[in-house]
């Protein structure tokens, strides 16, 4: 199988800085950026976001900054955006691709946002907090930081919705229920909502996107298909013959052109009162 097949958790993006060779974070990031199905997920994210001229928008986990010149669009030239990420290589990255826009990136732990409450007229954060050993204090500093009025946008994959094209479903499940394991909370997602909501937000609007990813190495880039299929192995959730017969059919499905993976895109926002 071609790919790295590691994924996301293998990169440990929590850990960006301490990483020997950080270019492998900066490339799964861009990579990601380009998958079909991204944009519409993004887009959704953006306009739950209600931002409008001469607002102030914070993004949190804002990685490399992808997003970062979208949010500056929203906002034109008398409003203001921020982007913070606890990665010190990750705000270096950003900062040079958003050199000459009116964006600022600073290092800063989700968990101990350094604003004032009430400081900015929205907030979002994609693909982070299921990431995160406390998202639900980390979402508490994003409502916190926010205007009464303001929104707080929270995004991110469902872990425990990807699907593969595996011939097997007894080994298929298996794999991907240990790859969704992987993830520190692989079903936050689908309790957003409800986090809202316990945070005091109001008006919540949910919305959701299938992002597909149509060639098996981008998807073990992203998913890390080829090592859950061996943790799998090595848990005796499968056996060896099953982890090799289950890879196998992936390859046969990306040669015979039918290959076909999917993850869900969960966006949910709420109006802080």
């Amino acid at each position: 199988m071609t790919g790295t097949g590691d994924g996301f958790e293998a990169l440990q993006f929590t850990h960006v800085d301490e990483a020997a060779d950080p270019s492998l974070h900066l490339d799964y990031l861009k990579t990601i950026s380009t998958v079909p199905g991204m944009r519409p997920y993004k887009l959704l994210s953006f306009d739950l976001l209600n931002a409008r001229d001469g607002d102030t928008v914070l993004d949190v986990g804002c990685g490399i900054g992808e997003d970062l010149p979208k949010l500056g669009e929203l906002v034109g030239p008398r409003g203001g955006v921020v982007g913070i990420d606890s990665s010190k290589t990750m705000i270096e990255e950003a900062k040079a691709r958003m050199s000459g826009l009116p964006v600022r990136c600073l290092q800063m732990d989700a968990l101990h946002l350094d604003f004032p409450d009430r400081h900015f007229d929205a907030v979002r954060s994609d693909r982070v907090l299921p990431y995160l050993t406390e998202p639900a204090r980390a979402l508490r500093e994003m409502v916190r930081v926010v205007r009464p009025g303001g929104t707080v946008v929270v995004a991110s994959t469902d872990w425990g919705s990807l699907v593969v094209p595996g011939n097997n479903r007894t080994v298929t499940r298996s794999i991907l229920d240990l790859r969704c394991d992987r993830v520190v909370h692989g079903w936050l997602a689908r309790r957003f909502p409800a986090m809202l909501k316990r945070s005091g937000m109001e008006d919540i609007q949910v919305r959701a996107s299938a992002i597909l990813v149509p060639d098996l190495e981008t998807a073990d880039l992203l998913f890390g298909l080829t090592s859950a299929t061996r943790d799998a192995a090595e848990a005796g959730a499968i056996s060896s013959a099953d982890a090799d017969r289950w890879l196998s059919d992936l390859e046969r499905e990306t040669a015979q052109g039918t290959f076909l993976s999917t993850i869900t895109g969960i966006v949910a926002a709420g109006r802080r009162p």
